[in-house]
């Protein structure tokens, strides 16, 4: 049996949320996507600032596991909240320095290019 060898791109796709944030790893082969890894972290109902700690060292983990060559990203959109809007940026960052620090480049698309996609 022969070991898997990645031969194209490799994608991190991140829902980021500062209490539930998801991932989805896909891989091109032979034209296709094919599912690699998801999945999702409930964060702990800790301090704020662990739960962007939580979020930088899973989405660092998942790197280091599975190396995908680029990191896809749901874009900040606004809410009625405030808070929450600032909260789900921080989360963005979290996850958009974690990937930039393993070497990746990140891209955003806006919530409503992913959902047309499908």
């Amino acid at each position: 049996m022969t070991k898997f060898e990645p031969t194209s791109k490799r994608v991190l796709g991140i829902d980021p949320g500062s209490r539930v944030t998801g991932y989805g790893i896909v891989e091109e082969a032979q034209g296709k996507l094919v599912s690699v890894a998801y999945g999702a972290w409930k964060l702990s109902s800790k301090e704020f600032s662990d739960r962007l700690k939580e979020i930088y060292h899973n989405i660092e983990q998942l790197i280091k596991t599975h190396k995908p060559n680029e990191v896809a990203i749901e874009s900040l959109f606004f809410s009625k909240n405030a808070m929450s809007s600032i909260k789900l940026g921080q989360a963005r960052g979290a996850a958009m320095t974690a990937a930039a620090n393993q070497g990746l480049r990140v891209f955003e698309y806006a919530p409503t290019q992913v959902k047309q996609v499908f």
